[in-house]
């Protein structure tokens, strides 16, 4: 494997983003440890010569020089893990361990004493931290080794680096692993993905596991396949139905056109012909005017115009446009409007709604029959509705009705292209609303339900 399919791999990105981010955050975590440890051993070194000078300047501060001399000169005598220093004010050492010349300044300082072994060795330099404190006939000097802040800073760097290693190591091992982990189950949905391109469109996704996020986009790809098979069952149907049910418009245009060719005197055609094949092609332009009116509903378009719409108004103006035509027609229509709520929507694209569900009761439900249109509360949801005492439906075709094309048996001799439970369809999902059509015992019951905002 080259570096750069390695490098393309998901175990090794994430073994590489692992190992830097617990590498980074480990050696700033190195960095602050080492800085605070020592500067609490400083510190503590700092504390432990402010607490000797005091103990040694406790009974008289340093105005009986002799006395101060006799105290380092016992200490100094004894050893520990001090080195002391005596002066007179012209810098002269009066007791103590360090070498004349050797004079610190005031206050804290750092120098570096020679130190020679027992065995004669050559003498090496010993960092030593000291406290100079200017006395009325001299200065008083107290030191004591760094040796073991530095060995105390160095074993911390040491432990630090080790564990920084072992922990970008660790997560290195980590990353590649949780990257496997997620390859594998990555592969699933590939290989899923290729038998789908290979022609068996049944084909899903496994399940894959590794936690709620692969599971629901190995739902929302399964959904979303389900989704395009049935929108390639409905193109299949939608392009047979097209062909079946355009295919006599266009034949009884064609022997319209015939006999008017046949029946023309002098070249001139009956007017009566030219305006019956006028409204033949009116019939196949309406026809494909809804089509794309559905096409464009299903891919959205209309959110743009939606706005807050009372479902009453809309149940109005319906009821308003319908009842000359109702009343011409032998049918009694009604209304009743229980509901003050409003949703979210285009009103235009809801009074086209209702109105299609008026021209199929006003078509199929029968001379005398009634008819009621309202909106009313249903829980959190607002409903319009369409009820007939009508013929109804069969059960057997509820369920068909909203298909493009799809007429009953019944119909088949009644104007239309067999689209307008189509369009309440596709309105209905661009609401985000619910279609369910019932029996109304007797008739036909059809409900939009719609949710509110």
């Amino acid at each position: 494997m080259t570096m750069t399919r390695a490098l393309e791999s998901v175990a090794v990105r994430l073994a590489l983003v692992y190992a830097l981010v617990f590498g980074l955050g480990g050696g700033v975590l190195w960095s602050v440890l080492t800085i605070v440890v020592y500067r609490y051993a400083a510190e503590a070194l700092t504390t432990d010569l402010q607490t000797e000078t005091r103990v040694l300047l406790a009974e008289d501060g340093g105005s009986d020089q002799a006395t101060l001399v006799r105290k380092v000169e016992a200490r100094s005598r004894v050893g520990g893990l001090f080195v002391y220093s005596v002066t007179d004010p012209q810098g002269r050492r009066l007791a103590g361990q360090l070498p004349d010349g050797l004079m610190p300044r005031q206050g804290l300082d750092e120098i570096q004493l020679p130190y020679a072994e027992d065995d004669g060795g050559p003498a090496e330099e010993v960092p030593v931290r000291t406290l100079a404190t200017a006395l009325p006939q001299g200065t008083l000097v107290v030191g004591k080794s760094t040796y073991a802040v530095h060995e105390l800073e160095e074993l911390v760097q040491d432990l630090g680096l080790w564990a920084v290693l072992g922990l970008t190591g660790v997560a290195a091992l980590s990353g590649a692993a949780a990257g496997g982990l997620l390859s594998a189950r990555l592969s699933r949905i590939n290989r899923a993905a290729a038998r789908i391109m290979e022609g068996h469109p049944d084909e899903r996704v496994p399940s894959v596991g590794l936690g709620t996020e692969l599971e629901r986009v190995r739902r929302n790809l399964n959904a979303l396949l389900d989704w395009q098979q049935r929108a390639l069952e409905a193109l299949r149907h939608v392009s047979t139905d097209i062909a079946h049910d355009l295919r006599t418009p266009l034949n009884r245009l064609r022997q319209r056109l015939d006999r008017a060719q046949a029946e023309s005197i002098d070249g001139r055609v009956p007017d009566s012909a030219i305006r019956a094949a006028i409204a033949d092609l009116d019939q196949v332009l309406e026809t494909f005017s809804a089509l794309l009116r559905i096409g464009q509903l299903e891919g959205g378009t209309g959110r743009t115009s939606f706005r807050p719409v009372k479902l009453g108004d809309v149940v109005d103006r319906v009821f308003e446009a319908y009842q000359p035509a109702s009343e011409e027609s032998g049918h009694i229509l009604t209304r009743l409007v229980d509901s003050d709520a409003e949703v979210i929507g285009d009103p235009e694209l809801l009074v086209q709604l209702l109105s299609n569900l008026v021209d199929n009761a006003l078509a199929h439900a029968g001379s005398g029959a009634q008819i009621q249109i309202g909106a009313y509360d249903e829980g959190s949801k607002s409903v319009l509705a369409v009820r007939d005492d009508g013929r109804g439906v069969p059960d057997d075709q509820v369920e068909r009705i909203t298909r493009r094309f799809y007429r009953l048996d019944s119909s088949r001799n009644t104007p239309g292209q067999g689209l307008g439970l189509a369009l309440v369809a596709a309105i209905t999902a661009l609401h985000d609303g619910e279609l369910v059509i019932g029996p109304n015992h007797p008739g036909l019951a059809v409900r939009i339900v719609l949710p509110r905002p």
